[in-house]
C-alpha cells in the first residue's frame, strides 16, 4: 500500500469532541466588507490566505434565503388589442401595420440581477473600473492598464460610446441591487492593487469556478463546503472471530452515484446504492444508459449500405456444459461483481461500469464527506500501477434534512458531492508517466475532523468510503463536428407584433497540458439566428456556423453557452444593440488575452489539482459568465431586449464518443432553471445511423421558456464523427 499525507486541520483548543458535530452556531463568517481597501483573499484560487482559517470546524454553506424575484409590472398580452389590430389590418392599407412587441422596464428586469448569479459578479465592475479610469484620463498603473487603454484608444467611436452606455447604465442602478448583485469593491475602493493582472485573474477564476460548480451541480451558489454528519449503520464481518458479524454507528462515507466526466450529465449507480438506510432498490431510478448493452446489427433490406441495430441488456454469462456431459456451472456476476447484477423480471441484467479516460474529470454523489479534505483513491485492478491518490472538492449537500420523523437522514438521498481530476500523467521518480488503462477500484477517503468514535477506544483518523469500479479508456482519436440547424417557435412572447428573436452562443475552450501547464483557447462568439416576424407554431430557418469542428486534445473540455433575446424590431435600437454586445465582447476578450498574457495561469492547473474545479466546471463557468455578465445582465440594464433563453453545454471526447456511437443508450431527459428562464433537454430517439453503422448523427431539443415572457423555443443541437 502506498502511503500518503493526511492533512488534518489543527483543532481550536476549546474543542468539544461530545459536542454536536452539525452545530455551527457559533461560527461567524469572515465578513467580507470588515476587510480594509485593498484587495482579499480567494482560497479556492489561490489557497494561502493572510490568516488561514481552522477548517475543521467551518460549516458546509448555510442555504441562502430564497431569492424573491419582483412581479412583473403588468401583463402585455393584451387580447383586445390585438382584436383591434386585427380589425385595422383589414382595412385598406391596414396590411402594413406593424406594432412593436412591449419591452419589460429595466427597473423590473435589473432587480432580477439579484436572482441570477450564485456569487456577485465581479467582472463587469472590474472591467468598467478600466473603462471609468480611460475616461477620466488617468494614468495606466501598470503595463497591463498600459494596454487596456491603448486597446480603447483605438476603437471607433460608435464602439467606444456603447461602452458609454454600459457604464452609464450600471452607474443608474439602484444602489441596493448593485450591491447584491455585483462586486462594488471594485467601485468604492481608490487602490491601485485592484489593477494588479494577477489579482484580477484570480477573482475572474474565482467567479468561474463559482459559477461551473453552480450550474453544473445544480447547487445554490456553488460554494466548497463539508457534508453535515449522518451516522448509520454498517454491518461489518470479522473473519476468524467467534462473532463474525459486528455493527456499528459512525458517519460512514458512501459513493452512491458517479458522474464522468464531471459535466452532471450522466450519473452512474450500482445496487449498493441502497444499503445506507436500507432501502428497497425499486424506489431508485435507474436510466437505460446505466446498463450495459448487447448489440445486433440488422443491414436495411433495400440499401445494404445502411444499419440498424436491435440493442438488448447484457445478462450474466452462462458457461457452456462441460466436456463430461456434466450440468455447466452457474452463471457468473455481472463484471465479476455482483453489485453490477440488476435483478429484473425477465431475470439478472447487468449494469455498466462507468467509463472515463485520463484528463477527465470525476465528480460523485454520496453522504458523509464530512471533511474538506477528502481524497479519492484509485486502484487499478491486477495492480502494474502505483495507486493514485487525489485531492477533492466538497460541496456539501445543504438542501437534504438532517432529521426526518426523529431520524438521521443517511440515504442516497443525500447528495454531497466530490470532483476531482484524473491526471493525463503522475511523476514516478524523475519521470511524467501516463495513467494507463484498465479497470480501477475507487473508494474516498475522509479524514475523521469531527473525532467521532464508532465504538470505545480512541476514534479512528479517517473513515473509507465503499467501493465503485471506474474504466480508464485511452482518450479516443476522433475528429467531431457540433451544430445547430433546426429552430422552432412554439409559443411567441405576450403582447402585439411578432417576435424578432436572437439567439448567441459563445464557446471556450480549456486543455490541459502535462502536469501542470494549462491553455485557455481563444473564445468564440456566434450568432446562431437573428430574425424577425416570427410567430407562434413557425419554424425558422437559418445558417449557422460550426460551434466546433476538430479533435480534442487530451483532457480538453469544451463548452457553449446560448442566449436568446427577444429585441426591438427599430433599426436604431438593433444597431444600438449590436453595437454594445460587440463593443463588450471585443473588449472582454481583449481584456482577457492580456490577462492570460500577463498572469500565471497554473492557478487554473492547481485549482484542478485540488478539487476546487475540473476541466468541465471551469469551461462552464467562463462560458456563462461571458454571456451572463458580459452580456445579459447588462441587456437587462437598459436595453430593448427582453431575455427567452439561456443555456450551458459541456463536451469532451468520451461524451461525444458515446452520443455518436450507434449501440450507446441515449442520455437521460433532464431540465433545469436561470431565474425566469427554464431549460428542457429532450435526446432525440433514435439515433440516425450512418452508412457502415460505425457512427451515429446525434440530435437533441432544446426548449426554452421564459415565465416572465410566456414564450417557449426549441433549437436542436447535433453531433457527428468526421
Amino acid at each position: 500500500m502506498p502511503t500518503y499525507t493526511k492533512r488534518h486541520p489543527q483543532r481550536s483548543r476549546d474543542y468539544d469532541p461530545q459536542r454536536d458535530p452539525n452545530d455551527n452556531s457559533d461560527y461567524e463568517p469572515p465578513n467580507p466588507s470588515d476587510s480594509p481597501c485593498g484587495t482579499w483573499d480567494l482560497p479556492d484560487v489561490d489557497p494561502k490566505p493572510s490568516n488561514p482559517p481552522c477548517d475543521c470546524c467551518k460549516p458546509s454553506p448555510k442555504q441562502p434565503e430564497p431569492c424573491q424575484k419582483p412581479p412583473r409590472s403588468k401583463g402585455k398580452d393584451q387580447d383586445c388589442c390585438q382584436q383591434i389590430l386585427d380589425i385595422l389590418r383589414k382595412m385598406p392599407g391596414g396590411h402594413n401595420i406593424r406594432v412593436k412587441k412591449p419591452k419589460q422596464s429595466p427597473k423590473v428586469k435589473s432587480a432580477n440581477l439579484c436572482c441570477k448569479l450564485p456569487i456577485k459578479d465581479a467582472v463587469i465592475p472590474m472591467l468598467l473600473l478600466f473603462l471609468r479610469r480611460f475616461l477620466n484620463q488617468t494614468p495606466p498603473a501598470n503595463d497591463f492598464e498600459k494596454g487596456i487603454q491603448a486597446f480603447l484608444a483605438s476603437l471607433p467611436a460608435e464602439k467606444l460610446d456603447a461602452l458609454k452606455i454600459g457604464l452609464d447604465a450600471y452607474d443608474k442602478l439602484p444602489p441596493s441591487i448593485r450591491e447584491c448583485a455585483f462586486e462594488t469593491r471594485f467601485d468604492t475602493c481608490d487602490n491601485e492593487s485592484l489593477l494588479d493582472p494577477q489579482f484580477i485573474f484570480k477573482v475572474w477564476l474565482n467567479e468561474a469556478i463559482h459559477i461551473g460548480r453552480a450550474s453544473i451541480f445544480d447547487t445554490q451558489n456553488g460554494e466548497l463546503g463539508s457534508g453535515q454528519v449522518r451516522p448509520w449503520d454498517q454491518t461489518f464481518t470479522r473473519v476468524d472471530n467467534p462473532d463474525p458479524n459486528i455493527t456499528l454507528t459512525a458517519p460512514w462515507p458512501w459513493i452512491c452515484q458517479v458522474n464522468p466526466g464531471a459535466d452532471g450529465r450522466n450519473w452512474f449507480k450500482n445496487t449498493e446504492v441502497t444499503k445506507p438506510g436500507k432501502l428497497p432498490l425499486n424506489i431508485f431510478r435507474f436510466e437505460d444508459y446505466e446498463f450495459s448493452k448487447v448489440c445486433d446489427q440488422i443491414p436495411d433490406p433495400g440499401d445494404p449500405s445502411k444499419f440498424t441495430f436491435n440493442c438488448h441488456n447484457e445478462r450474466p454469462t452462462v458457461p457452456p456444459p462441460t466436456p463430461t456431459g456434466g450440468f455447466p456451472s452457474l452463471a457468473v456476476n455481472c463484471q465479476n461483481n455482483q453489485r453490477y447484477d440488476f435483478p429484473d423480471p425477465s431475470g439478472t441484467v447487468c449494469l455498466m461500469v462507468p467509463k472515463t479516460f485520463p484528463g477527465q474529470g470525476i465528480s460523485l454523489r454520496g453522504l458523509n464527506f464530512i471533511s474538506p479534505n477528502c481524497k479519492a483513491r484509485l486502484r487499478r485492478l491486477g495492480g502494474g500501477f502505483q495507486d493514485l491518490v487525489l485531492d477533492c472538492g466538497v460541496i456539501g449537500d445543504t438542501e437534504t434534512p438532517l432529521m426526518r420523523d426523529g431520524k438521521v437522514v443517511a440515504s442516497c438521498e443525500v447528495r454531497d458531492i466530490i470532483m476531482f481530476t484524473i491526471p493525463e500523467k503522475v511523476k514516478i521518480g524523475v519521470n511524467d508517466v501516463p495513467v494507463p488503462p484498465g479497470r480501477y477500484v475507487l473508494d474516498v477517503i475522509v479524514p475523521n475532523d469531527t473525532n467521532y468514535a464508532p465504538k470505545s477506544g480512541p476514534a479512528p483518523t479517517e473513515f473509507v468510503s465503499n467501493d465503485v469500479w471506474l474504466d480508464v479508456l485511452p482518450s479516443p482519436n476522433q475528429e467531431y463536428r457540433v451544430w445547430t440547424d433546426d429552430a422552432f417557435c412554439i409559443e411567441e412572447t405576450d403582447g402585439l407584433g411578432s417576435d424578432e428573436p436572437w439567439f448567441q452562443a459563445y464557446s471556450v475552450r480549456f486543455v490541459p497540458s502535462g502536469t501542470s501547464l494549462v491553455a485557455m483557447l481563444p473564445q468564440q462568439e456566434t450568432t446562431i439566428l437573428r430574425t424577425d416576424d416570427v410567430d407562434s407554431g413557425e419554424s425558422i430557418s437559418f445558417s449557422a456556423p460550426d460551434f466546433f469542428h476538430g479533435k480534442f486534445a487530451i483532457g480538453e473540455v469544451f463548452a457553449l453557452s446560448v442566449y436568446g433575446l427577444e429585441v426591438d424590431s427599430d433599426d436604431a435600437a438593433e444597431q444600438q444593440i449590436k453595437d454594445f454586445g460587440d463593443a463588450y465582447l471585443l473588449y472582454w476578450k481583449n481584456f482577457f488575452t492580456g490577462l492570460a498574457v500577463g498572469t500565471d495561469v497554473t492557478l487554473v492547473s492547481g485549482a484542478i489539482a485540488r478539487g476546487a474545479a475540473t476541466g468541465a466546471t471551469l469551461v462552464a463557468g467562463a462560458a456563462f459568465l461571458v454571456l451572463v455578465a458580459v452580456v445579459g445582465l447588462f441587456y437587462a440594464g437598459w436595453a430593448p431586449a427582453d431575455p427567452i433563453g439561456f443555456d450551458v453545454m459541456t463536451f469532451d471526447s468520451l461524451s461525444l464518443f458515446d452520443l455518436t456511437n450507434p449501440t450507446t443508450p441515449l442520455p437521460a431527459a433532464f431540465s433545469k432553471s436561470f431565474g425566469e428562464l427554464s431549460l428542457e433537454v429532450n435526446p432525440q430517439n433514435p439515433k440516425k445511423v450512418q452508412p457502415g453503422a460505425t457512427q451515429a448523427l446525434y440530435s437533441e431539443d432544446h426548449i426554452y421558456r421564459s415565465d416572465d415572457e410566456d414564450s417557449t423555443y426549441k433549437l436542436v443541437y447535433r453531433a457527428e464523427r468526421i
